[in-house]
Formats: structure tokens, C-alpha cells, sequence
């Protein structure tokens, strides 16, 4: 399919889907509307690459958009409600989503809230998610693993960080910047790194995710790392491991997209 086509297919998606219609200048100063619009402008310029992670995105963001709207109407005129409004994160949002139809596929029974995002039904007991994506916003900050920290510890001050809550934290933004200063995350220093803030934090885990681009699979995905807490409840670590295991899904020739 060649680059319109796809764009135009994508587009047509997301206006169906969110209930929104692209046209106007307006629509493309929403989250969604501005990636749209960054699309074009990489084609343009000629930034072929950019454009097409970019797509990949949105596809995967539509993906994920049509699992909700089959599973609950209504969770999807949450998201829409959402997205649409000009102050939202479209990272934030864009994990958030994507979380959501993780536990859809994995048919995991879920309410979705504010604060903390997730609340789980498991073998009879309740267990809670919530997400956090971070960014730099300057390229002065020589430790970037200092932004996961702040993220775990800003949100350890809610009264939902308890052994029963897990922190799924968006880290894809600061792994490409470091990557892009050559100095690319080693997987078990960042295990002891966030295993030494859940020395003092009460959240039962952390689990690092980050969006890649599996080349030998060709697709765009999520992976992650987990780090559990010494004192994670009993019913959250049964959860993780049956739907988030330690080991998880390893990739070996893979892509890190250019993040804004």
C-alpha cells in the first residue's frame, strides 16, 4: 500500500473512531490531529523514516482503539472524551490505550478509573494498575534514568502506591535518547537501578516498557522489564506472572523509532 493510501486508510480510522473529523485547523491542534499533521510534514520534507514509525504508531494506536470499541462502547467514549481535549499528554494517553486492550487480550476483568488507572478482579481479591510515560524535555540531563526515578517517586506519594499496586511506566522517550548518545540501557543495571527506589517506595512492582520495532516479526510493539518489590503483594505477583512474566518476550533485532 503506498504512502497516501495508508495515511488516508489511518486518518479515516481515527476520525471513526474517535469521533473526529481532521479538517479543520482546530482538529490538527489536538494530540492526534498534531501526529497526523507531523506525518505530512515528514513526507514532505522527505523524512521518510520518521513518517513511517510515525505510521506505525498510529496503526498500532488503531489497533488497539477497535479492541476497546468491540469490547465496551463506553470505554472507548472515555478515551474519546480524552484524547480530544487540546491539554492531554498523547504519550500518556497512547500507553494508557494501549494497556487497556492488553488486559482485553489477555481477558483480564478490569474497571477502568482515574486514580490509579486499572482496578483488576483476580482469583477474588482486587489489584490495581497504574501507568506513567516520561519524556526529557532537555538534552542537558546527563542521567536519564534520573526521569524513571522521578516517575516512581512522584507517584509514590499517591495513596494508591501499595504492594497490591503495580507502576507500568512508558520509558520509551529517555531508551532512545540514551541510545542516541550511544550509551544504550543495559537491562540488568536498570533492574538494580529501580530494585534500589522500591527499597524505600511501596509499589509490589515496576514494569519499564518500551515501544520497539521488531524487525524480524516486522511490527511495532511493546516490550518491557519488570522489577518486583520485596514486599509485592501475593495476588499482583500471580497476576504479573501469569500476564506480564519476568522473562518475557525477548526480541533480538530490533529498532528504537526516533521520539519526540
Amino acid at each position: 500500500m503506498n504512502f497516501l493510501l495508508k495515511f488516508s486508510s489511518i486518518a479515516v480510522c481515527l476520525s471513526e473512531l474517535l469521533n473526529t473529523r481532521f479538517v479543520t485547523k482546530e482538529s490538527f491542534s489536538t494530540p492526534i490531529g498534531r501526529a497526523l499533521a507531523n506525518i505530512i510534514a515528514y513526507h514532505n520534507s522527505g523524512r521518510y523514516e520518521e513518517r513511517d514509525y510515525e505510521l506505525a504508531r498510529l496503526s498500532m494506536l488503531v489497533k488497539h482503539l477497535k479492541e476497546i470499541k468491540e469490547y465496551n462502547e463506553s470505554l472507548l467514549n472515555y478515551f474519546r472524551r480524552k484524547v480530544n481535549r487540546n491539554d492531554v499528554s498523547y504519550y500518556g494517553f497512547r500507553f494508557e490505550v494501549a494497556i487497556c486492550s492488553s488486559l482485553i487480550r489477555k481477558e483480564v476483568p478490569f474497571v477502568k478509573r482515574e486514580s490509579p488507572d486499572f482496578e483488576i478482579s483476580y482469583t477474588g481479591e482486587k489489584i490495581y494498575i497504574e501507568t506513567v510515560s516520561v519524556h526529557i524535555t532537555s538534552s542537558k540531563l546527563r542521567d536519564l534514568k534520573i526521569k524513571i526515578k522521578d516517575a516512581i517517586l512522584r507517584k509514590s506519594k499517591k495513596s494508591y502506591c501499595k504492594p497490591n499496586t503495580a507502576l507500568f511506566v512508558d520509558a520509551t522517550n529517555i531508551f532512545y535518547h540514551n541510545l542516541a548518545r550511544s550509551r544504550p540501557f543495559l537491562t540488568e543495571e536498570l533492574k538494580e537501578y529501580v530494585s534500589n527506589i522500591l527499597k524505600n517506595v511501596n509499589f509490589g512492582s515496576v514494569l519499564i516498557f518500551v515501544y520497539i520495532l521488531n524487525k524480524e516479526l516486522r511490527r511495532y510493539e511493546l516490550n518491557y522489564i519488570r522489577v518486583d518489590n520485596k514486599n509485592i503483594d501475593p495476588t499482583l505477583r500471580m497476576f504479573l506472572d501469569d500476564c506480564y512474566p519476568i522473562k518475557g518476550h525477548k526480541v533480538h533485532d530490533f529498532a528504537l523509532p526516533p521520539m519526540s
